[in-house]
């Protein structure tokens, strides 16, 4: 009996135990849902910070999902480029020191003048000026500035201004068409040209105050009187438009160069 009765507690320990090990806790449950709930907390708040530091970093180096399309724009700006970078229109920039004149046969003059030419033009050395908008006189201007010598721009190397990642100035540019002179008008009429590239001797040239000085210059560094333009050897490129220079100049080079092949 007394083995029977071990037997039966040991039975009833066994059978506690057993219960114990494979029902669950009433406290079980919450605490399991508590977890989760921690868990669902925690990869939340990893998920945002990784975010914002994401956003921090990307801002940091202005890279933001509304500077994409910016960005593409910036590129596709480059392939278009003439439709960002506008040509002058000023007859005289007092930042580059440079005149222009527009033609109605197209594209642009441009030269540097000396303070006595800009004088001589008629032209404000002291400001900035816009191009005249009447073509006959825009066209009567350019009569009176191409003389100096200077460069002729195409209207389509506007597209060229593009340099960079801005917008470049004109000047910059290779010229279509180049000429370098220095003259002179004398008091009794005619013109004094110099149709050859100067070195120190232009610093004379252009330290002269009047016209009269000018020409004493010009003709001890050789140049030629002419008492009709029209009929100077030193000033042959001003009967022709800009493009039959460059018309010109092309089929020389294309004849000298079948020559030199032949």
């Amino acid at each position: 009996m007394a083995h029977a009765g071990r037997r039966n507690k040991s039975q009833n320990k066994n059978s506690r135990h057993g219960q114990n090990s494979t029902s669950p806790s009433p406290d079980k449950p919450w605490i399991s849902l508590a977890h989760t709930f921690i868990k669902t907390i925690f990869v939340t708040s990893s998920i945002s910070l990784l975010a914002l530091i994401s956003y921090q970093t990307l801002h940091g180096h202005h890279i933001y999902p509304t500077k994409h399309s910016s960005s593409f724009n910036e590129v596709i700006s480059i392939g278009i480029a003439d439709h960002n970078c506008s040509l002058p229109t000023a007859r005289y920039d007092i930042s580059t020191g440079r005149a222009a004149c527009y033609p109605s046969s197209g594209g642009i003059w441009m030269t540097e003048l000396s303070a006595l030419e800009l004088q001589y033009l008629n032209i404000n050395r002291l400001n900035s000026s816009e191009r005249s908008r009447d073509r006959d006189e825009e066209n009567h201007f350019c009569e009176q500035l191409r003389p100096f010598g200077g460069s002729w721009y195409p209207s389509h190397l506007s597209g060229g201004l593009w340099i960079d990642g801005r917008c470049s100035e004109l000047h910059k540019l290779e010229p279509a068409f180049s000429v370098s002179r220095r003259i002179g008008y004398p008091g009794g009429g005619g013109v004094w040209g110099l149709d050859r590239e100067l070195s120190t001797s232009d610093t004379a040239v252009r330290n002269a105050l009047t016209m009269e000085e000018r020409c004493i210059v010009l003709e001890k560094l050789g140049a030629i009187f002419c008492r009709d333009m029209k009929c100077c050897s030193a000033l042959t490129d001003l009967s022709k438009e800009a493009h039959e220079l460059v018309e010109e100049r092309m089929r020389s080079r294309n004849f000298q160069t079948a020559k030199h092949v032949s």
